[in-house]
């Protein structure tokens, strides 16, 4: 999972990990507590969450422009998001009984900002 809490101070940020047994090229741009958009493999996608083999990911922090999947405590097995309509879908796998947890992140207006839950 990507996580916009490394300091600012740190951008921009190029390393690399391994992720699934894979090198993984991550860099960072831009300040803020959210993202304004991740790449994948130069591919937009709305999850910090990562779920498949990746070989570069770009992330940009700031104020997003579409909603992104921030976390999820299960196993994410695919996530879309549909701008004509406005609807992000995800599948996950969940284990039976276990409370799922789901954090996403919407801007709710350029002017107010995000509220403080």
């Amino acid at each position: 999972m990507l996580h916009s809490a490394i300091p600012e101070s740190f951008t921009p940020l190029k390393y690399a990990v391994y992720l699934s047994g894979r090198l993984c090229q991550i860099e960072w741009k831009g300040r803020g507590r959210y993202f304004e958009n991740i790449y994948w493999n130069q591919k937009r996608v709305h999850s910090a969450v990562i779920f498949e083999p990746v070989e570069k990911i770009l992330v940009t922090r700031g104020i997003p422009d579409e909603p992104y999947l921030a976390e999820v405590n299960s196993l994410l097995q695919q996530i879309n998001y549909n701008r004509t309509t406005n609807e992000l879908r995800m599948h996950v796998k969940a284990t039976r009984h276990y409370p799922l947890k789901i954090s996403i992140i919407v801007a709710v207006g350029f002017e107010t900002g995000f509220p403080e839950w």
